[in-house]
């Protein structure tokens, strides 16, 4: 079986190589590089301003094992932009199939420490599609947008850090007038 490959990016992220997946997550534990590279993280909606949340399983690992968090999420791979990585990580993770044109800007953040050196983009998407979680979800729901800030500020359940700071940025751009009630 072929491994996956993840594109090596520079800080600025432009591609520069291709590492195994596997490989990468050593380098980054070892901190003795720094293995710039690029994920997608997408929040999916539907048409009520439902968010979609999973519970990852207790051996996902880093930041999420066991943990609320983004609806779907991993690594581009090598020959992927990131709207692709988007629609196949949402496909993988949720079975819902999606077009590039489905994928909303929400925010980029540039790699560093904080993010085990990875470039993100993370897109939102609003569709009534139902999902099929995967094996890495133990558990999801949806819910009110106001209802998962709540859960949040009040730390009701235990979200990943990736989930607490991304929410931010969404709950902004949907408390924008129009945009709860969009669709």
């Amino acid at each position: 079986m072929e491994k996956e490959q993840v594109p090596l990016c520079n800080e600025n992220d432009e591609v520069i190589g291709a590492v195994d997946k596997d490989y990468l997550h050593q380098f980054v534990k070892s901190g003795k590089i720094k293995p710039y590279h690029r994920s997608v993280q997408i929040f999916i909606l539907n048409s009520k301003m439902e968010l979609l949340v999973h519970k990852t399983s207790e051996n996902k690992g880093e930041d999420k094992g066991g943990k609320w968090t983004i609806s779907a999420s991993g690594h581009v791979m090598a020959g992927e932009n990131y709207e692709d990585g988007a629609v196949r990580e949402v496909k993988e993770e949720t079975s819902i199939k999606i077009k590039k044109r489905d994928l909303r800007v929400l925010t980029t953040f540039k790699g560093g420490d904080y993010s085990g050196w990875e470039h993100a983009m993370v897109y939102y998407i609003i569709t009534d599609k139902k999902p099929i979680m995967n094996a890495e979800a133990s558990d999801w729901f949806y819910a009110p947008l106001k209802d998962v800030k709540e859960k949040l500020d009040k730390k009701e359940l235990p979200f990943s850090k990736v989930f607490k700071a991304l929410f931010k940025p969404l709950w902004a751009r949907m408390s924008k007038a129009g945009e709860m009630v969009k669709i």
